[in-house]
């Protein structure tokens, strides 16, 4: 069994202003196994982004991330939330978990079936209006289909706390990712396809490699009443990431419209450093964090820790993201320029970034009521940061997109700040 060294909880109780129970202990152990899936994973693919930053060059590069952007923007009409409605319901309701699983299984195919037929039907019309190839619009739609296939597969560990098969099921894909890319990239040569497909494939075939181990349980009886309880938390997750989505990803558009894609493929150099990881680290953190929260009593007690980590962390986290930036753009190459300004702000943003994810996961664990005030601020902060990166990019290029990103991530965790209230209630 993995059990986190002695330093760590005594690490944990200096950063977050607490001690380190018996149940601190669990989380830090739970933690541990993801914190290894997660981290060997992100190696591999980031590995896989170097090398295709180097491989294709700022141009494809951009291109690659142009699409990858406008995947995520449609991932919300794929998956629908219903894998993140599962991890707060089933983990809260062990006695109703097959339960959950089956009704969550059924809204999950009828609902991604729908939303794929959609958005094939309108690709053409979607990629008009973002400035981009269909095909490229479609490429993006299989990479979320592929990654909504993974996401919806390894949410059911998540809420039954078995995070070794979860962080497992992590390297899995990371495997499959980089073997797909150099299949295709032999195949197609240079081409932004190649990684685009291959995450897509990575995604779906490391899914499905947890059909045996679920579909037994997915293919049981139906309770109607649950169904709506997870639609409600689905729809405002839909929003949600849609919202985090304008904030990480529609500065890219904005870039290739007054720029170029070449430009589009530096700053994706910087955000594969900065909030690329910081996503990365929340991803290891929710995952056993969104369960445990989910199932607290003191969810005031968790909120205060959260804050007082920030305090402690937030400067050596900005040191990290600055640090990784640094040997990003030593390992693509010199055809992506060091900006000292841009690294700086990107490194801010990517701190803020990974705390006002995690006090937006305390207060949606809460259910509907709570997720919805944090659906309200992610709503402004997105509105805020599409004003920004209008009006920043065309003046000041890459600073300007660096400056909107800290601005935007920064109103958020603002905002949040008055959240702790509904805690209580």
């Amino acid at each position: 069994m993995l059990n986190a060294p002695k330093s760590v909880p005594a690490f944990l109780s200096f950063s977050t202003g607490g001690e380190a129970g018996a149940k601190t202990r669990g989380f830090l152990r739970d933690l541990g196994w993801v914190a290894v899936g997660y981290g060997l994973s992100r190696l591999l693919t980031l590995a896989v982004g170097v090398l295709a930053g180097r491989w294709l060059g700022p141009s494809e590069y951009g291109v690659l991330n142009l699409g990858l952007a406008a995947g995520s923007f449609l991932q919300p009409l794929v998956s629908w939330g219903i894998p993140m409605a599962l991890v707060r319901y089933a983990s809260a309701s062990p006695e109703k978990r097959n339960a959950y699983f089956a009704t969550g299984g059924r809204l999950f195919l009828a609902l991604a079936a729908t939303g794929t037929a959609m958005l094939f039907l309108v690709r053409r019309t979607l990629a008009g209006a973002a400035g981009l190839a269909p095909e490229l619009v479609w490429g993006g739609v299989l990479y979320v289909l592929g990654y909504s296939v993974f996401f919806f597969m390894t949410s059911l560990p998540q809420a039954e706390g078995r995070f070794r098969l979860r962080a497992g099921s992590e390297i899995v894909f990371a495997v499959l990712y980089a073997a797909a890319f150099l299949i295709l990239y032999r195949v197609i040569g240079p081409d932004h396809r190649a990684p685009l497909f291959a995450i897509g494939i990575g995604y779906a075939a490391a899914g499905l490699v947890l059909l045996p181990v679920y579909g037994r349980r997915l293919a049981g009886p139906v309770e109607g009443p649950l169904a709506g309880p997870m639609l409600s938390y689905g729809v405002l997750w839909m929003l949600d990431l849609t919202c985090i989505s304008i904030q990480a990803f529609f500065l890219r558009f904005v870039v290739h419209r007054w720029m170029s894609a070449g430009d589009v493929g530096v700053i994706s150099v910087y955000t594969l450093a900065s909030l690329t990881v910081a996503f990365n680290l929340g991803g290891v953190f929710q995952t056993v964090f969104v369960p445990a929260a989910s199932a607290h009593r003191d969810r005031e007690a968790l909120w205060d820790r959260l804050l007082t980590a920030f305090r402690r962390g937030f400067l050596p986290l900005g040191v990290l993201f600055m640090l990784a930036q640094r040997a990003a753009l030593w390992l693509v190459g010199e055809a992506y320029p060091l900006r000292w300004d841009v690294a700086f702000l990107m490194a801010v943003a990517a701190a803020l970034c990974f705390y006002q994810l995690a006090l937006g996961w305390l207060v949606s664990s809460s259910g509907v009521a709570g997720y919805r005030r944090t659906v309200i601020v992610r709503v402004a902060s997105s509105v805020l940061a599409v004003g920004l990166a209008l009006g920043l990019v065309p003046r000041w290029g890459l600073a300007g997109a660096a400056w909107s990103y800290a601005l935007a991530y920064l109103a958020n965790f603002l905002l949040l700040l008055p959240a702790r209230k509904t805690l209580a209630s």
